[in-house]
This record gives structure tokens, sequence and C-alpha cells, in this order.
């Protein structure tokens, strides 16, 4: 299966989630754009993924302040 094949799939999951839950609230314009909304989420996901992380990027975390 292509990536974009993969990514398609998983826009239909959350979006047959979303109309299973609140469809019978939602209006065809609705539909479509939480349709946009969940291709934004997926493509930002995407992207996020694509990010090669070596072993050494850790989140940048302070140490607590102790005053000795």
């Amino acid at each position: 299966m292509s990536e974009r094949g993969s990514s398609d799939d998983r826009v239909e999951q959350m979006v047959a989630a979303l109309l299973q839950r609140y469809g019978d609230r939602l209006g065809e314009c609705e539909r479509e754009d939480a349709r946009e909304w969940m291709r934004a989420i997926v493509d930002a996901s995407d992207a996020m993924r694509a990010v090669d992380l070596s072993g050494d990027d850790l989140p940048s975390v302070m140490p607590p302040y102790r005053k000795d």
C-alpha cells in the first residue's frame, strides 16, 4: 500500500468514527469540513513522523531549581 493510501485510510477511519458518533448532528458542509480537518491532522502527523531523530535528540528539560 502506498504512503498516501495509508494516510487516506486513516482519514477515512477518523471521519467514520466521527460520523458514527455525531453524524446525525452534522450537515453535509460540516462533514466536508471535518474531512478537511482530519486530512490536516493526518498530514501534520505524517510530517512529524518523517523527522529523523537520533538517539541523542531529547526534549529540552531544565533541572529543578535547588537553593543550596
